[in-house]
């Protein structure tokens, strides 16, 4: 091992809490998100102004490399989430960002070779990633092609509100209380707010809950379909199709579980239908909130929405291109899962001090 491990502090530069809306980042200053969500860090490309939503964060350049620094973040995203506190969403001040121990050699040349290997192994993940973007692209535009702009409805399908063509009615997740909420198990799987994508459903993003006394009204049904009415205003009205997996599994105040009638509209069709341009900005025109909330949707809101009811048979030839399209893509995910189990492994080993130099 190149140089010797020790607990150092965190040198921002400073995390600038202030009362103005906007604050300047410099370029490859390190972002860290510091309310809804709590933990996402990056690096700024360039100088900009960042709200409060963020702290920028420099490391002393004789202490400590900024490229290590960052990764050193990265890898603990889901610990600095686990300091977020607030009744209504998550946020976290200047003292926690400050309060962060970074374990890191003293040699900064030691400090410049981790950061170089991690740099690779995250570029070879980002080009996995850059590559499944067609499969997740090819299942929008397949939609579109075969029923048209839901805007425009150049085909003339009949359309009726979506709370028309609900088997139950819309409801609104549980409200978790923080203390029995764990990142890792004992307890029931419950949907993080991540797990809403562009792309859909992503069932890998959960936390538990630990409590026995769960009601069954939030426990997700197959084909059930999420959206989430609480968010920024570029992602409020996200929405994703529970599949059955992880199971059981709960979701969460901040989204709003829609049960289709599988007679009126298939739940593939209708889940891609919401994610059309139409429908998202239909949401943020209707999404509200006061100075400093995060915009809210509501279940009327969501019932309002003028779903396009093609024939069912159209509507099952959809799904059976969304199948074939989702085998493709499945491979595609299995491969990026374990690029990004190697990409977790090797930031583990790099901040326990255990990449090791090759020699002859």
């Amino acid at each position: 091992m190149q140089g010797k491990f020790e607990f150092g502090e965190v040198y921002p530069t400073p995390v600038r809490f202030c009362s103005k809306p906007l604050r300047v980042a410099e370029q490859d200053d390190i972002l860290v998100s510091v309310r809804a969500p709590v933990g996402p860090v990056n690096l700024s490309p360039a100088k900009c102004c960042i709200g409060r939503g963020l702290a920028a964060v420099r490391g002393q350049p004789t202490r400590i490399d900024q490229l290590y620094l960052f990764y050193y973040l990265r890898s603990a995203q889901q610990e600095i989430s686990a300091l977020g506190q607030g009744s209504t969403f998550g946020a976290i001040g200047r003292r926690d960002v400050e309060g962060i121990e970074v374990p890191h050699p003293i040699d900064l040349r030691e400090q410049r070779r981790v950061a170089s290997i991690l740099q690779r192994a995250h570029q070879l993940k980002a080009k996995r990633k850059d590559a499944n973007l067609p499969a997740a692209r090819l299942v929008q535009a397949v939609f579109l092609k075969m029923f048209g702009d839901p805007e425009t409805n150049p085909k003339g399908w009949t359309t009726q509100p979506l709370g028309s063509v609900l088997r139950e009615k819309l409801m609104h997740g549980k409200s978790l209380i923080r203390q029995k909420v764990r990142l890792e198990p004992p307890g029931t799987c419950v949907l993080k707010l991540s797990a809403l994508t562009d792309n859909g459903f992503d069932p890998l993003q959960v936390k538990y809950y630990d409590d026995q006394s769960v009601d069954s009204r939030w426990i997700l049904e197959n084909e059930d379909i999420l959206v989430s009415r609480s968010n920024t205003i570029e992602l409020v009205g996200r929405t994703g199709r529970y599949e059955g997996r992880p199971y059981p599994c709960m979701f969460p105040d901040l989204m709003i579980r829609v049960r289709p009638n599988t007679g009126i509209v298939e739940p593939s069709y209708l889940e891609h239908y919401l994610r059309t341009r139409y429908v998202r900005n239909f949401f943020g025109s209707r999404a509200r909130g006061t100075s400093g909330s995060m915009p809210k949707i509501s279940n009327k809101d969501i019932e309002d929405v003028e779903v396009c009811i093609p024939p069912m048979e159209h509507q099952r030839k959809f799904l059976s291109s969304v199948r074939g399209i989702r085998a493709l893509r499945d491979g595609q995910q299995l491969s990026s899962g374990e690029i990004n189990e190697l990409f977790n492994s090797l930031m583990h080993k790099a901040f326990k001090g255990e990449l090791q130099l090759k020699t002859a």
